[in-house]
C-alpha cells in the first residue's frame, strides 16, 4: 500500500473514501469486478476468483451481471484532485497510466513543471444489488475443498467486491500554466502514447492532456466482509446503512475498509 494523498483537503479523494467508503486501487485493473473474492492475511490482499466458483454449489447461484446496476457520478467526473509534488505526481500519474495500458513515463514531457493534480471525467458506479446478494447466499457454503478458500478456514478474512467505480477518460493537469504549455509539445505528446492500442490522447490543451480509453476501467471499489462458520456458511454480512452521498438510494451493507487513512491499494495477484 502506498501513502499519497492527504484525504482531508482533496475533494476527489473525499468523495471516492468519505461519501463512498471506495478503496483507490495504485494501478487501476480490469480484472476487479462485483463479486471479485479477495484473501486478506494480515495487510496482505490476495484474490482469489469469483464469489460463484468458490461455492460449494455455483449451480445454485442464480443471480448474475445483470444484477450490477451502473450509475453516473456526477459528483465525481470532472472533480480534480489536489496538487502533488511532481516526483509523487508523476508516480501516481505513471501508475495510472500503466493500468490504461501504457507503459511509457511521462517524466520528459513534464520539464517545468512543480505540480500534478488529476481528474476522471465519465466516472459510473457499478453495483451487484445487496439486498439479492444476501438472498442468493441464504443456502450456500465456501468450498472448503478448493485449495483457493484455504486461508478462510484458518484465519484470513473473506471480502467480496460489490460495487467497482470506472472511468473511461483520464486528465493530467499541472499547476504551472506559465511554465509548461502542452499545446506547444503536442508532436512529443503523441509520439510519446502512439503506441498504445487501448489508450488515445484525446485533448492537449496549455495546462491539461487528456487521456481516452475505449473500454472503461475500475480505478476503486467496495467491498464486503462476510463470516463464515467451520463448516463454510457464510453466517454473517455487514450491517445495513446509508452510504451519505447517496441519502435517497436504498440501504447498503457496510463497507469494509482495507486502508487506515488514505493510500492506493496493491492486489497480489
Amino acid at each position: 500500500m502506498e501513502r499519497l494523498f492527504c484525504k482531508e483537503v482533496d475533494p476527489l479523494v473525499s468523495v471516492l473514501k468519505d461519501w463512498l467508503r471506495a478503496e483507490i486501487l495504485r494501478i487501476p485493473n480490469g480484472e476487479v469486478k462485483p463479486l471479485l473474492v479477495i484473501e486478506r492475511t494480515n495487510k496482505q490482499l490476495h484474490p482469489r476468483g469469483t464469489l460463484r466458483r468458490l461455492l460449494t454449489h455455483p449451480d445454485r447461484f442464480l443471480v448474475g451481471d445483470e444484477e450490477v446496476k451502473k450509475e453516473y457520478l456526477a459528483d465525481l467526473s470532472g472533480v480534480r484532485s489536489r496538487s502533488a509534488g511532481l516526483d509523487v505526481g508523476i508516480k501516481i500519474a505513471n501508475n495510472f497510466l500503466k493500468g490504461f495500458g501504457v507503459n511509457s513515463g511521462i517524466e520528459s514531457i513534464m520539464k517545468g513543471a512543480t505540480a500534478l493534480s488529476f481528474s476522471f471525467s465519465n466516472v459510473y458506479k457499478c453495483t451487484f444489488d445487496n439486498g439479492l446478494l444476501g438472498n442468493a447466499l441464504k443456502y450456500q457454503t465456501i468450498d472448503k475443498g478448493n485449495p483457493a478458500t484455504a486461508g478462510f478456514f484458518k484465519n484470513s478474512d473473506l471480502l467480496v467486491v460489490d460495487s467497482i467505480i470506472t472511468s473511461d477518460n483520464f486528465r493530467i493537469h499541472v499547476a504551472d500554466e506559465d511554465k509548461v504549455n502542452f499545446s506547444g509539445k503536442a508532436a512529443e505528446i503523441e509520439k510519446l502514447f502512439k503506441a498504445s492500442a487501448t489508450l488515445k490522447v484525446e485533448e492537449i490543451a496549455q495546462s491539461t492532456i487528456s487521456f481516452k480509453r475505449e473500454i472503461p476501467l475500475p480505478f476503486a471499489f467496495t467491498c464486503l466482509k462476510f463470516e463464515l462458520d467451520e463448516a463454510g456458511r457464510i453466517v454473517g454480512m455487514p450491517p445495513a446503512c446509508k452510504l451519505p452521498m447517496f441519502s435517497t438510494a436504498p440501504a447498503e451493507y457496510e463497507k469494509e475498509s482495507l486502508s487506515e487513512g488514505v493510500t492506493l491499494l496493491d492486489l497480489d495477484w
